[in-house]
């Protein structure tokens, strides 16, 4: 342990003496400042979202650059100019050189995303609370400002549905068996898709909501939804109209509230907590009466769905601010071991082709509850298998990232930080530094020459 603390001692001196560091810290600082510098769409809750969004984003980001270049550095460059010689030689063992170093870089990250996350928060509040409009400040408080459990409508996901129809249609004769099973699968799929997404003009929609708490008449629980006109376009913003139908908890009979809507915004409803049954259910429906009778859309993910405080806002950032270190850990762990393994460039190049691969599969991937299918053909099928084992091995950039959740005001649940911990750490970040500690093992120190 003492080796491991003196390893790391030293690669924090060293560290804070790179002037590539000293530019990327440069850069830190000012994307710190941002929530002073933005401006959002008017509102209190478009400030906050951009403040939040934009900031501790790019405050992942630039601390993910500081910790591929301190990890592609340190080992390579003691390989380099020989100081290695002189640690291995005690005899210090691979395995503690990796550890010391991985353990210097997080301590310098640790310090500078705890800096930049407590400066962003203070920041925010500040901007807070110089708006003028306190009633929506209250609201912004009250839904926003906090975190909220999410209770999802109670459907399977598109996958199992699409596979369930397949089956049905299959028994009784209505498949051309002519045809390739992961073509039909994928028509099949747009099929589902449209007809429980798609709600026609007078027609009417119902949706159920389980696990749901008792809550007293005058507690609220506020159903989250996004409605599409016609079809998906997130930047179209139109008038709609429509009515929710609540189903009170102790009859049949529902309560009807008319609803003007923007399209393609997240909006809520108050509803009141007698709605919700003794079972913890909640009966909802929408009726769509646009005025140019047009087909209203609500996707799976865009809800409805119901949501409850449970935590303070400071407890919900601190955990999404805790899904930022675990990123920066595992990059941390890729860089160390690649630098060890590799000289500094193609170390670097590594780390940047892998974290690229992960970006470039986030917009490959599927939303939450639909089905990845391949096409028919046969190169189809090959990008589809490719895609699901680069996804598997891979860290996307915005694959496990809680800054929506937090913007929005959904909690981020521990076990999903466990879940996250896991597939980071132990599934992709173990497997990629064992393999380059035994490279490094068997590397010819000796054969690097000093220029």
């Amino acid at each position: 342990m003492a080796a491991i603390l003196a390893i790391a001692q030293t690669t924090i001196r060293g560290s804070l003496r790179s002037r590539v560091v000293h530019v990327l810290l440069a850069l830190l600082l000012a994307v710190t400042l941002l929530p002073v510098i933005l401006r959002g769409d008017g509102t209190l809750h478009g400030q906050l979202q951009l403040s939040l969004t934009y900031s501790l984003g790019m405050v992942g980001a630039v601390l993910s650059l500081v910790t591929v270049w301190l990890g592609c550095t340190q080992i390579s460059l003691d390989i380099e100019s020989h100081r290695i010689h002189l640690i291995l030689t005690k005899p210090v063992p691979v395995v503690t050189l990796w550890l010391g170093k991985l353990l210097g870089i997080m301590a310098i990250q640790i310090v500078l995303l705890s800096v930049s996350a407590a400066t962003i928060l203070a920041l925010t509040h500040w901007k807070l609370s110089q708006a003028e409009n306190k009633a929506e400040l209250a609201e912004l408080k009250a839904n926003v400002l906090t975190g909220r459990r999410v209770f999802d409508t109670d459907r399977p996901s598109l996958d199992e549905l699409v596979k369930q129809e397949y089956r049905r249609r299959l028994h009784e004769g209505l498949i051309d068996t002519r045809l390739p099973e992961v073509a039909q699968l994928s028509t099949l799929q747009r099929e589902l898709k449209r007809h429980l997404d798609e709600i026609p003009f007078s027609m009417t929609r119902e949706w159920v909501i389980k696990g749901l708490p008792q809550l007293g008449p005058d507690e609220i629980v506020h159903l989250r939804y996004r409605i599409y006109r016609a079809q998906v376009k997130s930047r179209v913003r139109e008038r709609t109209e429509g009515v929710w139908h609540v189903k009170e908890a102790t009859s049949k009979r529902f309560v009807s509230q008319p609803r003007d809507a923007m399209s393609g915004v997240f909006l809520e409803l108050p509803i009141s907590g007698k709605f919700i049954s003794e079972d913890g259910e909640l009966k909802v429906a929408y009726t769509n009466f646009d005025p140019e009778q047009r087909v209203a859309i609500i996707q799976h993910i865009d809800g409805p769905s119901a949501l409850l405080p449970a935590v303070s806002f400071a407890n919900n950032y601190t955990r999404a601010v805790l899904l930022v270190l675990l990123h920066v850990v595992a990059i941390a762990a890729f860089s160390c071991a690649l630098g060890g393994a590799f000289s500094t460039g193609a170390a670097a190049f590594l780390v940047c082709a892998y974290l690229a691969l992960g970006a470039l599969v986030d917009f490959q991937t599927p939303a939450k509850g639909e089905m990845d299918v391949p096409g028919g053909d046969a190169i189809s099928q090959i990008q589809y298998q490719v895609r699901r084992g680069v996804r598997f091995i891979t860290v996307g950039a915005n694959e496990f990232s809680g800054i929506s959740s937090l913007s929005h005001g959904r909690l981020i649940e521990l076990s999903y930080i466990f879940t996250v911990a896991v597939k980071l750490l132990l599934i992709r970040a173990l497997p990629v530094s064992l393999v380059g500690l035994l490279l490094l093992r068997q590397r010819e120190l000796g054969a690097v020459l000093r220029p």
